[in-house]
């Protein structure tokens, strides 16, 4: 998980992603449980990052545990990573 300064700081790099084609595993969205807003594009190596803005600081003082049945608010919509090119071999 990369949290950026701005929530433009993620408009910008999904623009970035979106114009040079990376695949973006999950839409961008906001978590319910911490109320992040983010998208996660699909690494060269492989692996899902997790790019966003905003989440909740905890307060050891005052935090206790919730229940959410959900995983977001509202998007992260998953989308299916693209299947691995098969190298020929002669």
């Amino acid at each position: 998980m990369i949290e950026t300064v701005t929530i433009d700081d993620v408009g910008r790099a999904l623009d970035r992603c979106l114009s040079s084609g990376t695949h973006l595993t999950f839409t961008l969205g906001r978590h319910s449980n911490d109320e992040m807003l983010s998208f996660y594009p699909l690494t060269p190596s492989g692996f899902d990052l997790e790019y966003g803005w905003g989440g909740l600081e905890v307060d050891d003082e005052s935090w206790h545990v919730l229940t959410h049945d959900t995983n977001s608010a509202w998007g992260h919509i998953y989308q299916r990573p693209p299947k691995p090119n098969k190298t020929e071999t002669s």
